[in-house]
């Protein structure tokens, strides 16, 4: 309500749920040679300086990259180096990769519990905020703090929104708030 997507300033953040919003997360790492190691032994695939220079200049292979995955990590020393291997691409496509800073098992589970939700020149938001595997409670949970988080992200809170839906993949639209 009373939101101009042309004239008001466009809003973005990244919030951390208690409960992955999907059920398969793809990801991958980009890693120095102790973080591909520990990755090869889960089956998490990964990216060696080597290979990413190899994908240098190529855009239809990074592009290929960047759409096979939900979301990327990254080990500190390479994680400088990703604009001059992979180009902008990560950038546009909203996947730069997050800095592993402590526990690599640590990472790899908040990356798997983590929504974007942005607002570009449309009115509406689509964020996954639970899969058929969550109870009742887990659901309740992820989409009370998502939309907590939608409202302190607006401008004039609960006076920008008009509708909220919860919205299954073959069900019918549940009003939240008309």
């Amino acid at each position: 309500q009373q939101y101009n997507a042309r004239t008001d300033k466009r809003f973005s953040g990244v919030l951390k749920l208690p409960y992955p919003a999907r059920a398969v997360t793809k990801l991958g790492i980009f890693g120095n040679a102790e973080h591909c190691l520990w990755a090869e032994r889960r089956g998490i695939p990964c990216f060696s300086v080597e290979k990413m220079k190899s994908m240098r200049g190529n855009r239809k292979r990074v592009k290929g990259v960047l759409k096979r995955f939900t979301s990327f990590l990254a080990s500190q020393e390479i994680i400088r180096q990703i604009p001059r291997f992979l180009g902008p691409g990560p950038s546009r496509a909203n996947k730069f990769p997050r800095l592993i800073s402590g526990h690599i098992e640590q990472e790899v589970a908040d990356a798997k519990c983590l929504v974007r939700l942005q607002v570009k020149k449309a009115m509406c938001i689509c964020v996954p905020v639970g899969h058929v595997g969550l109870t009742a409670d887990q659901l309740r949970r992820n989409i009370v703090l998502t939309v907590n988080f939608l409202v302190s992200l607006c401008p004039k809170g609960w006076g920008n929104i008009r509708r909220l839906y919860i919205k299954s993949t073959m069900g019918p639209a549940v009003d939240l708030l008309k």
